[in-house]
């Protein structure tokens, strides 16, 4: 008996004898649990209102566009219209209108309520090609797609238009 007596003395004053262990203030592993809930929820919240503000946004009207007859095989087609912040996107569907090649082109205008046009920018054929105009929507009264040429310069004839509806 006296020789297990000795035994466990000599293993407590072993584990006495060494240098106490170095560990994390108490309430540390709380305080470490709830910053990464707290993280875990901000980023919930980031990633939530990027998908809210990155929707698209409903466009505002379809119009028909009305061939002028100035080219014979176009039939017509749509423009889909939606009002931003940044001002108008015209969202162009003219399967019809033959390719420009040769210095030829196609300008979109947006014609205002005081007559003044607007270019919303120039592209080669009428099948998903999206315009904008800098311009508000309650602005704008009609909408021209018009042939031009840059070798005169020209960009004289409306091929395709559309009424806006006031909103």
């Amino acid at each position: 008996m006296q020789l297990s007596a000795r035994r466990s003395r000599r293993t407590l004053t072993a584990r006495r004898g060494r240098p106490a262990r170095r560990g994390w203030p108490v309430g540390f592993g709380r305080c470490l649990l709830g910053l990464a809930g707290a993280v875990g929820v901000l980023f919930v919240a980031i990633v939530g209102l990027s998908a809210a503000s990155g929707s698209p946004e409903r466009p505002d009207f379809t119009v028909e566009l009305t061939p002028t007859g100035v080219l014979v095989d176009v039939e017509g087609g749509e423009i889909t219209v939606t009002g931003r912040d940044a001002g108008t996107q015209i969202d162009i569907n003219a399967v019809t209108l033959p390719r420009r090649a040769g210095g030829l082109f196609y300008e979109g205008r947006v014609v205002l309520t005081d007559g003044n046009e607007i270019s919303a920018g120039t592209f080669a054929e009428g099948d998903g090609v999206t315009l904008w105009s800098g311009v508000a929507l309650d602005d704008a009264v009609t909408f021209r797609i018009i042939v031009g040429d840059i070798a005169n310069g020209s960009v004289d004839d409306v091929v395709l238009k559309a009424d806006l509806p006031q909103l």
